[in-house]
């Protein structure tokens, strides 16, 4: 099933119908947003404090019109002090992984959550996915969730001058064909714009190198 803000373009490409583009956006904008969020491979940025990273988070999808409940799903292996020290967050559920264990292990329970919360939560949805690390199992969940029509977002490791581009658009999206925006965890972390979104008319130049 094609998602119906979508059409088969030439040769094959799926591209987003600009006419339901506006509904779209509409309608998501309230939608509940799960947040899924490796720390080990998009660790805290040493200026900032974990719920400073949460809160910029927040911002960052509040600016990009997401303004429905968020909930954290943030996975740790290695930083016991990065949740003893801080309060609890209202909407968090924090996983831990034993340091120096299988890394499998983690990537495992990440894509059975994603898989469980889209069965839980009907489109529509919008689901942000931060790891530096994607192999083709997740590509492929993550396009599936934006065949059925859930607004896919991501956070990537690396910043814009990292990834080649063909004209507007950053190869990552080549593998991620619905995904509306892209991060990088600099920006993410920070609070600050996306520096790809599929309805903008360039991409935006990051300020993390």
């Amino acid at each position: 099933m094609l998602c119906p803000f979508c059409v088969i373009g030439r040769f094959g490409i799926i591209i987003f119908r600009s006419d339901c583009a506006l509904s779209n956006l509409l309608i998501i904008a309230d939608a509940p947003t799960a947040v899924f969020w490796d720390t080990n491979c998009c660790a805290v940025p040493a200026d900032l404090h974990f719920i400073d990273v949460l809160h910029n988070i927040k911002r960052c999808l509040h600016e990009s019109s997401y303004n429905g409940i968020v909930k954290y799903m943030v996975y740790d292996s290695g930083s016991p002090s990065l949740i003893d020290e801080n309060p609890p967050v209202e909407n968090m559920v924090i996983t831990r992984f034993p340091e120096g264990g299988d890394p499998f292990e983690k990537f495992k329970k990440i894509f059975v959550d994603i898989m469980e919360w889209s069965i839980d939560r009907p489109v529509p949805a919008n689901i942000l996915y931060i790891s530096g690390e994607t192999n083709p199992h997740m590509t492929g969940l993550i396009n599936k969730l934006g065949m059925d029509c859930y607004n896919t977002l991501l956070c990537v490791r690396d910043s814009l001058a990292a990834f080649p581009t063909n004209g507007r658009l950053p190869l990552v999206t080549r593998d991620f064909h619905f995904v509306r925006s892209v991060w990088s965890w600099c920006e993410l972390s920070h609070g600050r714009p996306p520096f790809f979104n599929r309805f903008s008319d360039k991409l935006r130049e990051g300020r993390c190198s």
